[in-house]
């Protein structure tokens, strides 16, 4: 309806619409000028300033959620280690090495590094073999540690000086094999990043073994025979010698358990 039209046969309601709408119309047509809206120019959301609590945090909660990511990796990369050696008959060094919870979690971690996208200027191999580098630190480092610190406090301090340690030695073999040259800046990231995540990476991996085996119990599969020492009341850091030997001989075999 053309507003000039409206008229006394025409209700005021009705003639107010028609105001209304071409209103509208008139607003939108296109002028001699430009019609499109300006630009909003965003500011980035990923740059935080160092040494800021929203710095730290950032890196602190990226670190501890790895682990658990990391972790998980580990604990499937064992599993399929540990079926591949059974399907072929793998005995020997072989099959310790296969059976090794140290074995797996390098080989998760590189796996899990090689499937993520590559940042600008890295590439999935350089990732991969950075990755497996700085877990072969972690459980050098974790092992070491297990046997000479009883402490929890130092041993917690302890996790975090290897955690630091590994994530710069991740970054930087990344970088070497990408030919760049590490900063002081990335390797702080890096190493708040690689502390947090050791601080809890054993005892996520302990946690997730242990979950893993009760399920395995509970269907039946059992539990492999370098695992069965913490399903059995065992005073702490001992071991049951008769497992110790099946272990060593068959480290590929699983133990069920039963309910006396």
């Amino acid at each position: 309806m053309d507003p000039s039209q409206c008229s006394k046969s025409i209700s005021s309601e009705q003639c107010s619409r028609a105001l209304i709408v071409k209103s509208i119309i008139d607003v939108n047509k296109p002028s001699g000028k430009s019609s499109q809206l300006p630009e909003i120019a965003l500011a980035p959301t990923d740059s935080v300033a160092m040494n800021t609590p929203t710095y730290w945090a950032r890196n602190i909660a990226s670190g501890l959620g790895s682990a658990i990511l990391y972790a998980a990796a580990g604990k499937l990369s064992g599993s399929a280690l540990r079926g591949s050696a059974s399907a072929l008959n793998l005995e020997g060094k072989a099959a310790q090495i296969c059976a090794s919870e140290m074995t797996a979690q390098i080989t998760g971690a590189a796996v899990w590094d090689f499937t993520r996208k590559p940042n600008q200027g890295e590439t999935r191999f350089s990732n991969s073999v950075s990755g497996a580098t700085s877990f072969l630190f972690f459980e050098l480092g974790n092992a070491r540690l297990k046997t000479s610190l009883s402490n929890k406090l130092l041993s917690s301090v302890g996790h975090v000086a290897i955690g630091a340690g590994g994530g710069m030695v991740q970054h930087i073999t990344s970088d070497v094999m990408n030919g760049r040259r590490p900063t002081s800046e990335s390797l702080l990231e890096t190493a708040i990043n690689g502390g947090a995540m050791n601080l809890i990476l054993p005892h996520t991996q302990r946690l997730i073994g242990k979950g893993i085996d009760v399920v395995n119990l509970q269907v039946g599969r059992g539990v492999p025979v370098p695992r069965i020492d913490l399903h059995l009341p065992l005073p702490p850091d001992s071991a049951s010698p008769t497992l110790s030997q099946l272990a060593k001989e068959n480290p590929l075999a699983r133990v069920q358990l039963f309910k006396s």
